[in-house]
């Protein structure tokens, strides 16, 4: 292979940019299960270093609930801020977040196509490379056939759900 269309390649691994605070118990899950998975990714403690404005822009546009799924609205910072982050403009919005870093939810967990806000053990397997995801999948199917059996209908609904999320 040459150099150049291995540096074509290289240029494909995507990469995974993980968002944390030091005192999040969420955080040191998330970052387990990433490393778990030998997934390679950039470590942001986004209280030191909050988002630059392309990549908050980058995540509001992979939210599926928009810019106010990143802003956790139940913990103190944000109440003590006293701002209703919902009449912000866009561009107020972001400069509010770079300020105040530490109203985001966490840990925030961002490739080119995928976003995890918060840690969720069933969500996060979206970055499991696709082929790797379909062989967990193969795999559970083969072993739920073999349980099946075993089981009632709605335990093996529940696991398949499961793992088709993986």
């Amino acid at each position: 292979m040459s150099a150049t269309s291995l540096n074509q390649k290289e240029r494909w691994i995507p990469v995974i940019r993980y968002y944390y605070s030091t005192s999040c118990n969420s955080c040191r899950k998330g970052r387990h299960w990433l490393k778990h998975h030998n997934l390679v990714f950039e470590e942001i403690n986004f209280i030191t270093h909050p988002p630059t404005r392309s990549e908050l822009l980058h995540m509001f546009y992979l939210s599926d609930d928009g810019p106010e799924a990143l802003i956790s609205k139940r913990g103190d910072a944000y109440k003590d801020l006293g701002v209703d982050t919902s009449r912000l403009t866009m561009d107020e919005l972001v400069d509010f977040i770079q300020a105040h870093p530490q109203i985001l939810r966490r840990p925030l967990i961002v490739d080119q196509t995928h976003i995890q806000i918060g840690y969720n053990e069933d969500d996060i397997c979206q970055f499991l490379p696709r082929h790797i995801r379909k062989a967990k999948l193969s795999l559970a199917r083969d072993s739920l056939n073999t349980f099946a059996k075993t089981m009632s209908s709605d335990e093996i609904a529940d696991e398949f759900s499961y793992l088709k999320n993986c």
